[in-house]
């Protein structure tokens, strides 16, 4: 029996997929479209929603179309009823120092929200990370899909 491909959404992919005006926007709706023709199962995490709401509310203020958040944010909605929303927060209390290390190893590069995601996804190696971000890259024991 074939497991399905499992992929874990980064912000910066669901703020490109989202929003239209994104330099990614159609790369994302490329890179969409092949996980679905492959059957893949799409999960979402407590992180990823809290980064795009405030990614794409600072979009809209600095454009001056701050009335525009609101159909983003449905958008947002929209996901998160489409797809798992995984809890990553509940790692903090137990990985706390851990995660904060990461982040001093990666001398900044990587923000608490990603070492979360870092420190996840070494636990479940076979699940693929959909991101632009390309910080990713650089974490041994993670599959950034691409």
């Amino acid at each position: 029996m074939n497991e399905r491909n499992q992929y874990l959404l980064d912000a910066s992919f669901v703020v490109a997929l989202i929003d239209a005006a994104d330099v990614h926007h159609q790369k994302s709706l490329q890179v969409l479209e092949k996980i679905e023709a492959a059957e893949g199962e799409i999960f979402l995490s407590d992180v990823l929603i809290n980064e795009v709401l405030s990614v794409l509310a600072k979009r809209c203020e600095s454009r001056g179309r701050t009335g525009g958040f609101a159909s983003l944010a449905h958008s947002v909605t929209e996901w998160m009823y489409r797809c798992p929303i995984l809890s990553l927060y509940e790692l903090v209390p137990k990985n706390y120092l851990r995660l904060v290390s990461m982040m001093v190893h990666s001398k900044g590069l990587l923000n608490f929200h990603d070492c979360l995601i870092v420190l996840f996804l070494k636990e479940l190696p076979q699940v693929h990370l959909v991101t632009f971000d390309s910080d990713f890259e650089t974490q041994k024991g993670i599959r950034v899909f691409s």
